[in-house]
């Protein structure tokens, strides 16, 4: 019995041989007689009805009669089948185990199936649905928490795996983006007009960023096409695969990775039982309501609550600063439940051998709003109760969470002129004006010691009824003491909210001295932050607040009264007996006025100023101390039990678990509203998230998208026209199909390469020439086109 392998041989050999070579059938040691029949109802298809060996044995052989038709076996069908997908290795790898040798034999170049052509688009398959599970990804805001899917404390490993992961995806998706480009390159060599010689290697060439200059594509351009419809469409196909080859890679790299980042996850609007014109006044008055405050008695609503902070941490600083000083910049302020940010920035003395390391042109002070940072940390509390206990989403992981509401902050400049003052001599009040304020020696921020804010314009008070109270501050008064004047002529005149006059008696810092200051405060437009994971702590400041100070024409100017101001400086109630006051007692803490001279006289005009900015914005910032949220959480189960959930949660989290922001977690009346001030809560968290947010992201998902487009029109191309073919796809095979043609004298002397873009421009079709398929030029044109399902040579 003849083996496998010799019946293969035997196929293959009468595949290709006439009839009349029967007699030279492989076989050493056989003797063979063969009977070549017709069998006209099989369509003329010769046949060796019996061949016999020496042994006597016999065996029947179909024999195709055309050879351009292949052999329709069972390890036909699975190459068929491997070459549909794009996996020719697939079928040498079975020839192997078969011990089968493969041998090539014509081929099909073009065919028409749609079940085929279905086929033969899997190898699209992968690709686009990761692309688009990627977009749709991506396009969901899906949080996933503040650490990745899987083992714990792997997060590096797992993103190092992600970006493996999207390595090959990219490959998959060039792969893909090739397939689609020999598609109509190939149709175009076969059934249509030809194509420019520098398109036929366009498939394995777009995916290099050099190709969008090449002599290749020029040449595509500059060849005339007999139709300029479809030299149009190639073109266009060529440099959109291109760039989408380019940008395929990073664009999956970008979508495949999440991010780790601040992403929106829920808030609620809420409402504060104030006006807004009371909690952001115009002007503040004294009342009735305040005349407990004029003494110190521990009442953190009044002016003067919680003066205490800057007097044992921030003034005890003053009495030991050196050249390279530093003192606080930030200190925090209690509230009624929060710790509320304290920012102060100092200016600094022109002597460089005496200066501040860190320094700022203006002396400046600002807090944020009791009132508004008090209810943010309550509101903190309600979302990380929703958070933590409601099946929402995975927002009860995260690394931190952030709160946020938008609000308006005083901030307080000072600048005050100090003048030593001796028995007999005359007060002459002289106050900085703030219309014309320069910056010298660099920006107002502390990048340098060299900034300073130049002064321009001076007004001077001669008024006796001011300047004769002074003088019995200094004399009579054993204690350093404050004077303030509201005069709207003064304050108009100096472009200022309030002006004071400090005087300090002599003592053993120094002589006694008076102080003109002017002082401007404003309120100015700021997000209060908290924090998770600095539970009660409320952070702000108003931007740029650094380099302008005051000087920002968005700022709203609020002027308080001398009234109102005298509650800043109360009389302190463990020291009745010596008339000390809030102030005294700071300023003996600077060293201003002490038994112990320590500080440096160059610095107590500043001090007088960092005393005044302290002061006053604390004072507004304590403004409606007492007042409170308004409204009750909506649908509450249990409203006696503070951990209770209910309809609110779905409000106050993002709706479905996805990042956003929340709704109206509050049910408030409308008479209430009227009496109350809306803000809104936002809540973002850090952790790892898929979004569209940023200009990176959406710039990789529409090339994503661009890729899918492509995808989908060529697969229902594809299933509609029912062609497909697995010829020339990689550049070998294009070579081999170039060395079995005849030579061209169209390439004549680019042996040793081309240089001109007129070689690419020539125009080259496949045609059959001497029983072969060619790559045939216009001066070597010849044969005929190919026909669909014919195998060729």
């Amino acid at each position: 019995m003849m083996s496998t392998w010799e019946l293969n041989r035997l196929e293959s050999s009468l595949g290709d041989q006439e009839p009349s070579d029967m007699s030279a059938l492989p076989g050493a040691g056989y003797s063979t007689t063969s009977l070549i029949t017709t069998n006209p109802s099989k369509g003329n298809t010769p046949s060796i009805s019996s061949s016999e060996d020496t042994a006597g044995r016999q065996f029947n052989i179909q024999i195709p009669h055309d050879a351009s038709k292949p052999y329709r076996g069972f390890r036909s069908y699975i190459q068929q089948l491997f070459k549909t997908l794009g996996l020719s290795i697939g079928s040498n790898l079975l020839a192997k185990i078969m011990d089968s040798p493969d041998r090539e034999t014509k081929k099909v170049v073009m065919k028409q199936s749609k079940r085929k052509a279905t086929l033969r688009c899997i190898v699209h398959l992968v690709p686009i649905s990761a692309a688009i599970a990627l977009l749709v990804l991506n396009g969901s805001n899906h949080y996933i928490g503040g650490e990745l899917s899987g083992a714990n404390g792997q997060d590096n490993q797992k993103l190092a795996a992600l970006l493996f992961a999207a390595k090959l995806h990219e490959l998959f998706m060039l792969a893909s983006l090739s397939a689609i480009v020999i598609t109509y390159i190939r149709k175009e060599l076969v059934f249509g007009d030809g194509v420019p010689f520098g398109t036929v290697f366009s498939a394995t060439q777009f995916k290099d960023l050099t190709f969008l200059w090449s002599p290749e594509l020029w040449g595509t351009i500059y060849n005339e096409w007999q139709k300029k419809r479809k030299k149009w469409f190639v073109i266009c196909l060529l440099v959109v695969c291109s760039i989408a080859g380019l940008t395929v890679g990073p664009s999956t790299g970008i979508l495949m990775r999440p991010r780790l980042d601040e992403w929106p996850a829920g808030g609620t609007t809420f409402w504060i039982n104030a006006t807004r014109s009371s909690l952001n006044p115009e002007r503040i008055e004294a009342s009735t309501d305040l005349s407990h405050c004029a003494f110190d008695n521990g009442d953190p609503s009044c002016p003067a609550g919680g003066w205490q902070v800057f007097n044992e941490q921030y003034f005890p600083y003053w009495q030991s600063l050196g050249g390279m000083g530093a003192i606080p910049q930030s200190l925090y302020m209690p509230g009624r439940s929060s710790l509320r940010q304290f920012v102060l920035r100092t200016r600094n003395i022109r002597d460089i051998a005496s200066s501040l390391l860190w320094a700022n042109a203006f002396t400046l002070a600002s807090v944020s709003p009791s009132i508004v940072a008090d209810a943010l940390v309550d509101l903190e509390r309600y979302w990380i109760n929703a958070a933590a206990n409601a099946d929402i989403g995975n927002f009860k992981y995260r690394r931190d969470a952030s709160f946020m509401t938008d609000t308006l902050q005083p901030i307080v400049l000072t600048r005050c002129h100090g003048t030593d003052y001796a028995l007999g001599d005359t007060v002459n009040l002289n106050f900085p004006g703030f219309r014309h304020v320069t910056l010298s020696g660099g920006p107002g921020s502390a990048a340098g010691l060299g900034s300073f804010a130049s002064i321009e314009d001076w007004f001077q008070i001669n008024n006796t009824n001011i300047t004769s109270q002074i003088e019995t501050l200094l004399t009579v008064n054993n204690r350093p003491s404050l004077y303030w004047i509201d005069d709207a002529e003064f304050l108009q005149a100096t472009q200022s909210s309030l002006l004071a006059v400090a005087t300090v008696p002599e003592s053993n810092a120094g002589p006694a001295a008076y102080h003109a200051c002017s002082i401007d405060s404003k309120l100015a437009d700021i997000t209060l932050k908290a924090s998770r994971s600095s539970i009660t702590h409320v952070f702000s400041a108003p931007p740029g607040y650094d380099n302008v100070g005051t000087f920002n024409a968005t700022y709203q100017t609020v002027k308080p009264s001398a009234e109102w101001a005298a509650y800043l400086n109360p009389v302190v109630s463990t020291s009745l007996q010596t008339n000390e006051t809030v102030f005294s007692t700071m300023a003996s803490t600077a060293g201003l006025w002490t038994s112990t001279p320590n500080t440096n006289p160059e610095w107590f005009s500043i001090i007088v100023e960092n005393i005044l900015a302290t002061l006053v914005v604390n004072g507004i910032g304590r403004a409606n101390f007492e007042r409170t949220l308004v409204g009750t959480l909506a649908g509450l189960d249990n409203p006696s039990d503070p951990w209770s959930l209910g309809k609110w949660v779905n409000q106050i989290l993002p709706q479905n678990g996805r990042l956003g922001y929340g709704g109206d977690a509050f049910d408030i009346s409308e008479i209430d509203k009227e009496n109350a001030t809306k803000f809104v809560l936002k809540v973002q968290i850090l952790g790892y998230a898929y979004s569209p947010k940023g200009t990176t992201q959406i710039a990789a998902m529409f090339a994503l998208s661009l890729y899918v487009l492509l995808v989908l029109c060529h697969v229902a191309y594809s299933l509609t026209t029912g062609w497909y073919s697995s010829s020339w796809g990689s550049p070998s095979e294009l070579t081999a199909l170039a060395m079995n043609s005849t030579p061209s004298s169209r390439l004549e002397n680019t042996g040793g390469g081309i240089e001109t873009v007129d070689v690419f421009k020539e125009k080259v079709m496949v045609r059959l020439k001497d029983e072969r398929t060619q790559l045939v030029f216009e001066d070597t044109v010849g044969g005929e086109k190919l026909k669909i399902g014919v195998a060729y040579a």
